[in-house]
């Protein structure tokens, strides 16, 4: 096999890894965050304005994505919902419920949770 071939499926791979990594969200105890530490989209609980579901489109297909929004600001954190399994998505609406209460969430997915 050429040396250049292996060096073009390395490179590949670590892309994926670097794309699959930059979609990760984590809940810690002050925020919610998505991406890599230098390049990650940060939302403190206390400023989540709410959540709400979008449906995006594009070459022919559509995705339905869940999108939490941060107050009087464009940042945005996406998380595809067909990526995520269903119970991760209720523990984590729970989770943000609770932690941020000011926000609006009641449509997003959490009702159907809703103890």
């Amino acid at each position: 096999m050429p040396i250049q071939l292996l060096e073009a499926w390395m490179g590949a791979s670590v892309f994926m890894v670097l794309y699959l990594n930059s979609k990760k969200i984590r809940l810690d105890e002050v925020g919610i965050s998505q991406g890599f530490s230098v390049f990650r989209i940060f939302i403190p609980y206390e400023s989540v304005a709410g959540s709400h579901r979008e449906v995006r489109s594009g070459k022919g297909a559509s995705t339905t994505v869940l999108v939490i929004t941060k107050k009087d600001s464009a940042k945005r954190i996406v998380i595809y919902l067909r990526s995520i399994d269903q119970i991760k998505l209720a523990h984590m609406m729970v989770i943000l419920a609770s932690k941020a209460p000011q926000a609006h969430i009641k449509d997003a997915l959490y009702i159907q949770f809703n103890p």
